[in-house]
């Protein structure tokens, strides 16, 4: 078998998208504790956040390349990407109050922001940042959202417990 922290090395430069670690660990018949491993040893011998332009990002249990931020300047200016795409406030508001409350539903999310998120909480969901991750057993049967692995990317935290605890009004 060649070594393992060359064939993740490998999986993730194709993949292009986040790569489950129980995935390789089936795929390449190994324990997850020597996938970690290796990804650990990964990240500190030649992806350190500091001394490289791609580094590894964790989310739960999924690794992903990604490109230093140090560097979004320079890359942006490269490929021309337009800032103004980035979220809105009123998307970060929202986006923040699932994150901090999920599971939630749309009508909680109105009231603590006193006003309507409808088209807000459908784009956030469009882009994948955002999911209905079940049904609140209510009249009406309210989808209850959620935050994905995207969001953990963008904000590059490794899980929800990277969220630093604040007290939002509502509760």
């Amino acid at each position: 078998m060649p070594d393992i922290k060359k064939v993740i090395e490998a999986i993730l430069f194709v993949a292009g998208e986040p790569v489950n670690i129980n995935s390789l660990s089936k795929s390449l018949k190994t324990s997850k504790e020597e996938i970690s491993f290796a990804i650990n040893s990964l990240i500190e011998e030649k992806y350190n956040r500091d001394n490289s332009g791609i580094i590894i990002n964790k989310t739960n249990d999924e690794i992903t390349f990604s490109t230093n931020e140090r560097y979004f300047d320079i890359i942006a200016e490269y490929f021309n990407y337009d800032k103004q795409k980035e979220l809105t406030n009123a998307a970060l508001e929202v986006l923040s109050i699932v994150a901090y409350k999920q599971p939630i539903t749309k009508s909680e999310i109105d009231f603590i922001r006193g006003v309507k998120s409808d088209h807000i909480i459908s784009k956030l969901v469009n882009d994948g940042f955002i999911y209905v991750s079940d049904k609140l057993d209510a009249p009406g049967i309210p989808n209850l959202y959620s935050t994905t692995n995207k969001f953990l990317l963008k904000f590059n935290l490794e899980s929800l417990d990277d969220l630093e605890k604040v007290d939002i009004k509502g509760e």
